[in-house]
């Protein structure tokens, strides 16, 4: 078994995974995101707190609030979008993944699916969150991993080997293929 199949999402996620309540609106949401420094947050049911139902980023808020800045409420009866719930803007339905996943299975979900953020999920009860971030400080922890991934990744997944690149590594410790 190669190694980025044996180490298991469990082992990278974070099981802190903040959360908003589906009733909360985009401007609550942003307000968490701020005061806890991430990209996002699972958008989870009132009626039940543990069950996934969507996932709100940073870039779904500034895309509203660039449109909201453009096409500003002028009538007392018109609220600004930021006022209105998360489930008006999260993505969904949410991709998840098993904590029992390996890390290349996330990578890979991630890959076809173009996200960046996994929530991770056990008998339909969030249990942690994995990112691109972690997958990225996985890989810096064994290095051993980047050679097989430059064996098994399509060069179509270029991408991934730039923010890679970007994020941990010199262009002399990963070369460009």
């Amino acid at each position: 078994m190669s190694v980025i199949d044996a180490i298991s999402v469990s082992n990278f996620m974070t099981s802190n995974v903040k959360t908003v309540n589906h009733t909360q609106s985009l401007k609550q949401a942003a307000k968490l995101m701020y005061e806890n420094d991430i990209g996002s947050l699972v958008v989870v049911w009132s009626y039940e707190p543990t069950k996934p139902a969507g996932i709100v980023t940073e870039r779904d808020i500034i895309k509203v609030v660039s449109f909201d800045q453009l096409y500003q409420p002028t009538l007392p009866h018109e609220i600004s979008l930021l006022d209105m719930t998360v489930t008006s803007f999260m993505s969904t339905p949410v991709i998840t993944i098993s904590p029992s996943a390996s890390l290349w299975d996330a990578l890979q979900a991630m890959q076809q699916s173009r996200i960046r953020r996994l929530p991770v999920v056990q008998n339909e009860k969030l249990i942690g969150i994995i990112t691109e971030k972690d997958i990225v400080k996985a890989i810096a922890n064994n290095r051993s991993i980047i050679c097989e991934l430059q064996e098994r990744m399509p060069v179509s997944a270029e991408s991934v080997f730039e923010r890679l690149r970007e994020v941990t590594f010199s262009d002399s410790f990963f070369p460009s293929r």
